[in-house]
């Protein structure tokens, strides 16, 4: 078969005319063209050209997608994707035969069953939450592809950084097909993770409010978690570095128990939970520095984020990087010693499968000297190490923040049901 000489990828999102669709050229070194084009996620057309040279088979197609990038006669103009190929590339180079299951049961499980269960579904959920809401599809090797074409790191970042700006949008309630630049937010949203949006393109349906931004919040995370574990199968002979197993200590096992019990609300959709399994941890790549206090907290978090921590431990964003959730008080790692408010975390805010398992992280927090803020406030005033925000000032519950990685260290993962 000939080899591609030159490709284009162009797609036209434009809810104006009510357009979500993509045109394609692969132009062969043998002077033929491939032309597919179509609505996303509903079908799609092909027409091959023969050229005599293949000098002419690019200028030609070179031509046509010019006349697909200018607006004539009304119609939306299309623009060229930053997408790696559509044709399974993937998305960062990966280590020869990597498979991404494979290698995190053999790197935290090794020949523990039970272990290797609570990977394996781990890894499920991560790739779930991409595949299970959308059109994205998973390889073995890690790659996510779309209907026009492999999804890199560098759109995730980007998709991000437009997330946070629908968020406004939806905070001001100004999120109508009136508002251009709303309008405007979607469409590039989706030149970067394209969607299935049915026969009509409506932003304002698409972004409604805060569930729709957590439910693409949740699908970007899970595929950053992806691709930062790949790009790293590239350079590091082992991934995860760490130490897990099974709790045997039945003391410290209830002590654990009466812990959470004592940080239940009834007031959380997650009061009725239930401690099943809780796991030792030591992640070898932790730098902990102890300061006075050190307490024990909770962090909540979803299961498509596990197999991510568990390989460098908790991660401070930076808020602009994009879309985040409950950052009162800056960029910080947030905790609690009320169980159910971070068991909330745990759960799906937005419908999809839900196997009734949920999570939480014990973390020893070192505090050092905190600030009790009566406010919202970003950081702590000068002399302060953390801030303790207690419960009706302005947050309903408990909430514990230190400003740097190295002060909390992951001790136990628990499973709740």
């Amino acid at each position: 078969m000939s080899r591609i000489a030159k490709k284009f990828r162009l797609v036209c999102v434009d809810a104006g005319d009510n357009n979500n669709k993509f045109w394609f050229a692969d132009v062969f070194e043998d002077a033929t063209v491939k032309r597919k084009w179509g609505r996303i996620g509903k079908g799609h057309q092909t027409k091959t050209f023969t050229y005599d040279t293949v000098e002419q088979a690019i200028a030609d197609t070179e031509r046509a997608a010019s006349r697909k990038r200018s607006r004539r006669r009304g119609k939306a103009p299309y623009s060229d994707i930053e997408l790696v190929e559509a044709d399974g590339v993937p998305s960062v180079t990966t280590a020869k035969n990597f498979n991404l299951e494979q290698a995190a049961i053999a790197q935290i499980a090794g020949s523990d069953q039970a272990l290797t269960r609570l990977v394996r579904f781990l890894v499920a959920r991560n790739i779930h939450t991409i595949t299970g809401s959308t059109k994205i599809t998973y390889a073995t090797n890690g790659t996510l592809s779309t209907a026009v074409g492999t999804i890199t790191p560098q759109m995730v970042v980007q998709a991000r950084v437009i997330l946070d700006r629908l968020e406004r949008h939806v905070v001001d309630r100004q999120n109508t097909n009136g508002n251009r630049r709303f309008v405007k937010d979607v469409e590039d949203y989706l030149r970067l993770v394209p969607e299935e949006v049915g026969q009509k393109l409506d932003p304002a349906s698409l972004f409604r409010g805060k569930e729709d931004l957590a439910k693409r919040a949740d699908i970007l995370d899970a595929m950053g978690n992806i691709q930062t574990i790949v790009d790293a199968s590239t350079t590091e002979h082992k991934i995860w570095n760490l130490a897990i197993k099974p709790l045997q200590d039945q003391q410290v096992f209830s002590e654990i128990v009466t812990f959470f019990e004592k940080g239940r609300n009834r007031n959380h959709v997650s009061y009725r939970k239930r401690l099943q399994n809780v796991w030792e941890i030591d992640i070898a790549q932790d730098q902990f520095i102890p300061r006075t206090p050190t307490w024990k907290l909770w962090h909540g978090t979803k299961a498509s984020n596990i197999v991510s921590i568990l390989r460098a431990g908790l991660k401070i964003v930076p808020s602009g990087s994009g879309f985040t959730t409950g950052r009162m008080y800056g960029d910080g790692l947030y905790f609690s010693d009320q169980s159910t408010k971070s068991l909330n975390y745990a759960g799906s805010f937005w419908g999809g499968r839900d196997e009734g398992r949920y999570f939480m992280f014990l973390v020893d927090v070192a505090m050092g000297r905190f600030y009790k803020p009566r406010s919202r406030c970003y950081r702590p005033p000068s002399g302060y190490d953390s801030v303790f925000a207690e419960g009706g000032s302005a947050v309903r519950n408990n909430e514990m923040i230190v400003y740097g990685e190295q002060f909390a260290k992951i001790k136990y993962l628990c499973e709740f049901s």
